[in-house]
């Protein structure tokens, strides 16, 4: 299982997230 990546994912929504604010 790689669940780094959704951990990766979620940061990146998250960040993308937060420039689009």
């Amino acid at each position: 299982m790689r669940h780094w990546v959704l951990v990766l994912i979620a940061t990146g929504v998250t960040g993308f997230n937060d420039l689009s604010t």
